[in-house]
C-alpha cells in the first residue's frame, strides 16, 4: 500500500488515505495513524488494524467491496489470506480482523463493518 494523502488532524494523529497502487483497479481508504511518521509516498507494508467490526459473516458475494460509509467507517468484503494472523485482502488493501467466523477457510471472501482502520 502506498500513502496517497495526509490530514494532520493534531500534533501526531493523521488521517491517512492509502492506495492499493494498482493502476488497472485502484482502491483507496483511509486510516487513522497515531503517532504518524509517515510521508506522501511512502509504502506500508503491515496490514491495517480492523477497530470495532462488530459482526464479521462469510460473504455470499466473491467479490472485493469497499464501501465508505461516514468518518472513518467502511462496509468491506475482503478475501481471507492468512487465518491465523486473521488477514484479508482487498484488492491489495491488507486488514488484520480481530475474529474470524468459524470454520473460515483461506480464500473465502468475508463482509464485516468497520468503524475506523488503524495503521500502527
Amino acid at each position: 500500500m502506498k500513502v496517497k494523502s495526509i490530514r494532520w488532524i493534531g500534533c501526531e494523529e493523521a488521517e491517512v488515505e492509502l492506495s492499493n497502487d494498482n493502476d488497472n483497479e485502484e482502491q483507496t481508504i483511509l486510516a487513522f495513524c497515531h503517532p504518524c511518521t509517515l510521508k506522501l509516498g511512502d509504502r506500508v507494508n503491515q496490514p491495517l488494524e480492523a477497530f470495532d467490526t462488530g459482526i464479521i459473516v462469510i460473504s455470499q458475494i466473491e467479490n472485493v467491496v469497499i464501501e465508505k460509509q461516514t468518518g472513518f467507517s467502511y462496509r468491506i468484503i475482503a478475501k481471507s489470506i492468512d487465518i491465523s494472523a486473521r488477514i484479508v485482502d482487498a484488492c491489495g488493501i491488507l486488514i488484520r480482523l480481530p475474529k474470524l467466523p468459524y470454520l473460515c477457510h483461506v480464500g473465502e471472501f468475508l463482509e464485516f463493518y468497520v468503524e475506523r482502520l488503524d495503521l500502527v
